[in-house]
């Protein structure tokens, strides 16, 4: 035998080696629970199709809030804002911007000077309202930045 079988014939076997693995089997079977058992899948939104949030404190001390809010088949939008300073254990709101639009789409955006030696953050919420009624809402809060 030459070479070349050898090393083709002992690739075989080293394949055929890892690909026979132990088999496990149940000594039961199971039957798939029912539909009314089983949780409806639904959509996690069915009006908002975006709400875009950015945050960002400059080296001077600005902090820079925006939001964007989309959505389908509503009348109107509305979007606040919050941007909260963390002092004694807890988060208090220092300023605040909103706004509400008719139509599908809007934006908001707002800056404000801080003080240095404090975490910040924005906390934002996107409503959507169709007849004057609201029918879904997003929230978002920031990751913390200290300045």
């Amino acid at each position: 035998m030459n070479m070349r079988k050898v090393f083709q014939l002992l690739c075989v076997g080293v394949v055929i080696f890892l690909l026979n693995g132990p088999v496990f089997a149940l000594n039961e079977v199971k039957e798939a629970p029912s539909i009314e058992t089983q949780e409806l899948i639904q959509p996690l939104f069915t009006h908002i199709v975006l709400f875009q949030n950015n945050f960002d404190i400059a080296s001077n001390g600005q902090v820079s809030v925006s939001s964007y809010l989309t959505a389908r088949n509503v009348d109107s939008l509305r979007i606040n804002i919050s941007l909260q300073r963390y002092n004694n254990n807890r988060w208090t709101t220092i300023k605040s911007w909103s706004n509400t639009a008719n139509g599908t789409s809007m934006g908001l955006s707002g800056s404000h000077y801080v003080t240095k030696g404090y975490s910040y953050r924005m906390v934002s919420n996107g409503i959507a309202y169709r007849s004057g009624s609201q029918v879904e809402s997003a929230a978002h809060t920031s990751s913390s930045k200290y300045y």
